[in-house]
């Protein structure tokens, strides 16, 4: 891709506004709108990635200044937009008086844009508010799609694909019965859910693939569940499943899970389990695969210092102090989801 720009330009770009310093070479400089830089605060020293076109429009530091992330809300919508739809944005009509940051009523689909300062405990946010939107838009047959500024900033082809498939412009689309069902190892699973699911990789004992023409397309990966009240009835947990980026497997999950059963089955489980991120869905491919819905977690949370999302078990009780006051002796405070949707499926 040409620079189009000489390296006396590049330098008085990014020279161009106080307060925000990048190291980038003009060597390794490719494109102002597409192109992520790292751009590092003098005033805090935190990094974050922006591109050189949000910069020179004035894109500020995410921790001293909070409340400028709807530069990617305005992304988030343009891209939406490019893709061909109609888009209303800030909608207070459908689910009056609360807002859908974007929404394409063409498809009754919804995106919140959650930055992580005024979507915290810190910005005023109640626990339950990303619970409540998200039932009272699936009440109006509204799907949800809620996207943290981080999973933007650092994942954004997987939420650029998640849209698409969505919107239903999912550029491969392939039959289950086109697949091959093969085990996979883990090394293979944990960097297909790397960079294909939205939470990445996690903890796993095995794991199943699809694969077509030569491609891993879709992956299930199984564990012994956390919490000890599932381990002493017996279940296995699910404990991700996603397919490739921008492909839809059609009946993929359905061929995964007699594999997954078989296994389980010759391990003496009783059943198994699998969480429904209410974040990104609700749940209805298990609801398909014949499991029943049998609760919620009710409302998540991770931590949060502005710019990411931190585990809430790296702030445990500790030494006589709660964990609230060992994340306020660290600086972060908590940032709440909308939780999960509890499924099970006896053998």
């Amino acid at each position: 891709m040409s620079k189009r720009i000489t390296p006396q330009q590049l330098s008085e770009r990014i020279t161009s506004r106080p307060g925000l310093t990048t190291d980038i070479a003009y060597g390794e400089y490719t494109s102002r709108q597409r192109q992520y830089l790292p751009f590092r605060c003098d005033v805090c020293g935190v990094t974050s990635q922006k591109t050189l076109q949000a910069f020179e429009r004035g894109s500020l530091c995410s921790r001293c200044h909070p409340n400028s992330s709807s530069q990617a809300e305005l992304e988030i919508g343009d891209f939406i937009q490019s893709l061909g739809f109609e888009v209303s944005r800030n909608n207070r009509r459908v689910i009056s008086p609360k807002e859908i940051d974007v929404l394409v009523e063409e498809r009754s689909f919804g995106l919140e844009y959650e930055g992580l300062f005024w979507h915290s405990e810190a910005g005023g946010k109640a626990p339950s508010a990303h619970l409540h939107k998200t039932r009272e838009c699936e009440r109006m047959g509204i799907a949800l799609l809620r996207v943290y500024a981080d999973q933007w900033r650092t994942k954004r082809p997987i939420v650029e694909s998640m849209v698409r498939h969505r919107l239903g412009l999912s550029k491969n689309r392939i039959h289950g019965r086109q697949c091959t069902v093969a085990e996979v190892s883990g090394q293979t699973a944990a960097h297909f859910m790397d960079r294909s699911h939205m939470y990445g990789s996690t903890a796993a004992g095995k794991a199943f693939g699809l694969t077509c023409n030569g491609d891993l397309v879709a992956v299930i990966t199984l564990r012994v569940p956390r919490q000890r009240r599932h381990r002493e009835l017996g279940l296995v947990e699910i404990a991700r499943f996603a397919s490739a980026p921008n492909t839809v497997v059609l009946g993929g999950f359905q061929k995964l899970l007699p594999h997954a059963d078989e296994w389980a089955r010759a391990r003496e489980f009783s059943g198994m389990i699998s969480y429904a991120d209410l974040d990104t869905g609700t749940g209805g491919v298990y609801l398909k695969a014949g499991f029943d819905l049998i609760g919620e977690t009710g409302p998540s949370y991770w931590y949060t210092n502005g710019v990411d999302r931190l585990d809430r078990f790296k702030y445990r009780a500790k030494q006589g102090r709660s964990e609230r006051e060992v994340a306020g002796e660290s600086g972060v405070y908590r940032i709440y989801g909308a939780g999960s949707r509890i499924f099970t499926r006896n053998f």
